[in-house]
Formats: C-alpha cells, sequence, structure tokens
C-alpha cells in the first residue's frame, strides 16, 4: 500500500503519538471495545473524528481499524496490536537500559520485518508512527530472511497488478520496474510444486492470486498435449467432412440431382394445377428443369427398393403423390432394311445401287 500520509510529520507531534499508542492499548486491553465518554481518551478521539478525511490525524486513526460506536475486528487484530505493542516495548526498554537487541532474537526478526516491510512500502503507516517517534533506524542493512521478504512482498504486488490486468502466466514480461518478475515467478511456482518445499501459509498466499500456478514445464507440456489434440480433432473433422461429402455426392447421384427441392416445387405445383402427380417423362418447368424425367427415375427407384427414406417420406407427404410410373412418349417405328441377298453375283453386276430406295 502506498503511503499518502508523511508519517515523519505526524511523528514529530508527541501529543499525537502519545494518545494514539494509548489508543490502541486500550482497545487491546479492551476487547477492541472504544473508549467511554467519561474518559479524556474518548473526547480525544472525538475530537479528531470531527476533523477533515483528509487531515493525516484523521487518516492515521481510521488506519487502526476502529469506527465510533461499532465493533470492527477481532481476534487477528487484537493478536496482531498486542505482539506489536510488546515488541514496542522491548525496544523502549533496550533504548533506556542502552542495550541492543540480541540478534536471532524474536525482537530482531519482527525488526527486521519491520524494515522490509517499509523498504516494500507495505508497512502499516500507523506503526511507523510510532517507530518513527522511537526513531527507529529503517535504513539498517536487512538480513538474508528479511532481504526474501522484501523481494517476496514486492514480486506479490507485482503480480496482483498483473493478474489484475489479465497478463496469464505465458505472458509476464522479463522485468517490472527493474525487478525481474518473469523469473521470480518461475521460481514461486517450482518451489509451490514441490513437495514440502513451502510452507502452508505462503502456498495459500500464492493461491489467493488466482494465477497459473503451473510450471513452465508443465504448461508446455499441456500446450503440447493440447496442440496435438487440436491436430487430432482437425484431422477427424477433415475425414468426417470428407466422408459426408461423399455420402452427399452418392446420394445426388441415386437421385439423379443435387438439390431436390426444386423438383419437389415443380411436383408441387404440377399436383395444385392438374389434381394429380401424372407427370409426363418430358414434363420440364419454365426455366427448363426436366423434372419429369427424375420424377420417373424416382418412381423407378422406389420400385427396386433403391429410393432413400428421407427423398420417399418428401414425397408421400404430397397429397396427390402415387408410386405408379407414368406411360413414356410411344416409340417410332422405322421400316426395316432390305435384306442382302445371298447371290452376291448380282450384287456384282449391278452394284449397291439396286439397294437404296427408288427416287
Amino acid at each position: 500500500m502506498t503511503h499518502t500520509i508523511d508519517a515523519s510529520a505526524l511523528a514529530a507531534d508527541a501529543s499525537f503519538v502519545d494518545r494514539l499508542e494509548q489508543l490502541l492499548h486500550h482497545l487491546v486491553d479492551h476487547d477492541n471495545r472504544l473508549p467511554t465518554d467519561e474518559t479524556e481518551l474518548a473526547w480525544w478521539l472525538a475530537e479528531i473524528w470531527q476533523l477533515p478525511e483528509d487531515d493525516p490525524r484523521h487518516q492515521a486513526v481510521a488506519r487502526i481499524n476502529c469506527v465510533p460506536g461499532a465493533r470492527r475486528s477481532g481476534h487477528s487484530f487484537l493478536k496482531h496490536w498486542s505482539t506489536t505493542l510488546g515488541r514496542l516495548g522491548t525496544l523502549d526498554y533496550h533504548q533506556r537500559t542502552g542495550t541492543e537487541v540480541r540478534p536471532g532474537s524474536p525482537d530482531a526478526k519482527e525488526a527486521s520485518i519491520w524494515r522490509s516491510q517499509y523498504q516494500s512500502r507495505s508497512l502499516n503507516i500507523v506503526l511507523e508512527v510510532l517507530l518513527r517517534r522511537r526513531d527507529f533506524d529503517f535504513d539498517e542493512p536487512l538480513t538474508k530472511g528479511a532481504q526474501k521478504e522484501v523481494e517476496h512482498r514486492r514480486g506479490m504486488k507485482i503480480m496482483r497488478q498483473l493478474v489484475k490486468q489479465g497478463v496469464s502466466t505465458p505472458e509476464l514480461p522479463e522485468e517490472v520496474n527493474g525487478f525481474p518478475v518473469r523469473a521470480w515467478w518461475a521460481r514461486m511456482r517450482h518451489h509451490y510444486n514441490l513437495p514440502g518445499s513451502m510452507k502452508e501459509g505462503p502456498r495459500r498466499e500464492l493461491e489467493s492470486l488466482g494465477a497459473d500456478l503451473r510450471t513452465d514445464k508443465e504448461i508446455a507440456k499441456e500446450a503440447r498435449a493440447a496442440a496435438t489434440a487440436a491436430a487430432q480433432e482437425l484431422k477427424e473433422e477433415t475425414k468426417r467432412a470428407r466422408k459426408a461429402q461423399r455420402r452427399t455426392e452418392q446420394l445426388a447421384a441415386r437421385r439423379g440431382v443435387d438439390d431436390v427441392e426444386p423438383v419437389l416445387d415443380a411436383i408441387r405445383a404440377f399436383a395444385a394445377q392438374y389434381g394429380h402427380t401424372a407427370i409426363l417423362v418430358g414434363a420440364t418447368t419454365e426455366d427448363g428443369l426436366e423434372f419429369g424425367r427424375i420424377v420417373d427415375q424416382w418412381r423407378r427407384a422406389y420400385a427396386l427398393g433403391g429410393l432413400d427414406r428421407m427423398l420417399r417420406l418428401a414425397l408421400e407427404r404430397i397429397v396427390e403423390w402415387d408410386w405408379a410410373r407414368t406411360p413414356t412418349s410411344p416409340k417410332i417405328t422405322r421400316p426395316a432394311p432390305v435384306a442382302i441377298p445371298d447371290d452376291t453375283t448380282q450384287m456384282r453386276r449391278a452394284g449397291l445401287r439396286q439397294f437404296l430406295p427408288g427416287d
């Protein structure tokens, strides 16, 4: 969270910081209940709430997570500030006695965490005010663990922004503001997927991002599998399309026409006009469709059991339809040719002209 309050200016107001710390002690000691009207602290708090909302003092008190007349937080709030106030008390003791915090102690670790939170801009502004009042050294070199904490917080902050923007794991940039976010995120995912390599708390924190936690190897493997499946599906689809095309062509060959609808329309028009479907074989439509020939072919196919079911049902839905074939036009009779005589001698004498019709 980026600070919008000048913590150093607030820390210079000694009376304000004293009241702020008294308020925290009161909330911890009284189960997060605000002070009653009979106490001096309650009147001070009322004055703070009456300040404009953009006043730094009003903002600082609001960040303690308390609202007049209501209880906001629960056990986690009390536990956090109870521990924090205890650490601050220990810090005061070392300053009074001139002693140093023992390296590796819980107090030293907590101080390192405060520094790491300050450097990653995630330190609670109220705690920063209280620490500045005690001249806490925020610039002291961090321990190795604290440096990792700073890196982790910074990485998490950047990842939250990228996930909010809809950037997926494969699309992550190499760096964001000088931070190697792609390498850091790859390392986090590696530890997340390595059994026993990450504690439950950090695991839940990573899961809360809603980002893809698979490793690059798993992502690439699944991408290859998806590409293979897509290629196989395309191949199967092509085969199905070719098979369907062959069926269509075979069906069209059996029906004698690619599209039966114009023929059916012609049959309906004929039936509506004449009241029957005894269509001559040579019947054609005005646009030249030889539907009489096609109808005769369908009736012949039906008689032989070779007409497909869909076409048969479509024809039978025509009220005047019947399956009797219409007689064709009479055949043209031609004269029998003159027989060629067996005596080939006569052919030699008179030639072939004798067999031609006379003029």
